[in-house]
């Protein structure tokens, strides 16, 4: 039985495959001092026998958690380097043009002048969007929900894994603990990414992975990089276009052929 089948009485998997999140009678997505409270709830109903499967949801539950942040740390993390290291690089171009580039004409003024609004533009959108912040917050509550599953293994899993009235005792001290900082998390964290919760739940419930690893794929990169590798297509398209019909040269005509063959393998 898992943690909604104890509080229920029916067996709905613990999380909604629709989400990943679980849900309170009102229908809204639950937190954590609400999952917490709802494993406390289940276990002062749950038989002895029943205490094992509860606790393994309890610590599932936890892991996903963990990878969850943890992904969102990475997410997080890649989107403020796309922004930073063109800052940077922008940053020290300026300094090298203003060196290197000598006169005081209007190409050299333009091009400073260019350079600096990027920059510019770029730090006000990396600040305005917190992307290092919000990393590192989401690297702080992975920290913590790892430091929760190892205190589970500890004081929970190992002690009471024979017996299920040791567990059941263990496993009530530890919800009052849990239930504490993850209240502290629920305060202070931003939400994880909708993609990734999504995607986590269904490594984890649907293909039976628990134990973390695998990969988590971001669609705006995905999206991003299909246009890249469209960029050739095109570039090979046009080339194409102007051999073959801008030229009555038969190997210029060969030619553009070639480059819309190589067009269409690019697309393809």
């Amino acid at each position: 039985m898992t943690l909604q089948g104890a509080v229920s009485g029916d067996n709905r998997p613990l999380m909604q495959p629709s989400t990943g999140q679980d849900f309170a009678p009102s229908g809204r997505p639950m937190n954590g001092v609400e999952e917490a409270q709802m494993f406390e709830e289940a276990l002062k109903k749950s038989e002895p026998s029943e205490v094992r499967n509860l606790a393994k949801s309890l610590r599932e539950r936890l892991q996903m958690s963990r990878d969850q942040h943890a992904y969102a740390s990475e997410f997080f993390r890649h989107r403020y380097f796309l922004l930073a290291v063109p800052s940077v690089v922008l940053a020290a171009l300026i300094g090298v043009v203003e060196v290197v580039v000598p006169g005081d004409g209007p190409w050299r003024k333009a091009t400073v002048a260019v350079m600096s609004a990027v920059n510019t533009c770029i730090l006000t959108i990396t600040h305005m969007y917190g992307f290092q912040t919000q990393q590192e917050q989401h690297f702080q509550a992975a920290k913590t929900y790892a430091t929760l599953v190892t205190e589970f293994d500890f004081a929970v899993w190992y002690p009471g894994y024979s017996d299920p009235a040791v567990m059941q005792k263990a496993l009530a001290s530890y919800l009052v603990v849990a239930e504490k900082k993850t209240k502290d998390l629920s305060a202070n964290m931003p939400p994880v990414p909708t993609f990734i919760i999504q995607q986590v739940h269904r490594r984890s419930v649907d293909l039976g992975d628990t134990l973390g690893g695998g990969e988590v794929t971001d669609p705006g990169l995905a999206r991003l990089r299909r246009i890249v590798d469209f960029l050739p297509a095109l570039g090979s398209a046009s080339v194409a276009s102007k051999d073959f019909f801008g030229s009555g040269d038969t190997q210029h005509q060969i030619q553009g052929v070639a480059m819309a063959i190589f067009a269409c393998q690019c697309v393809i």
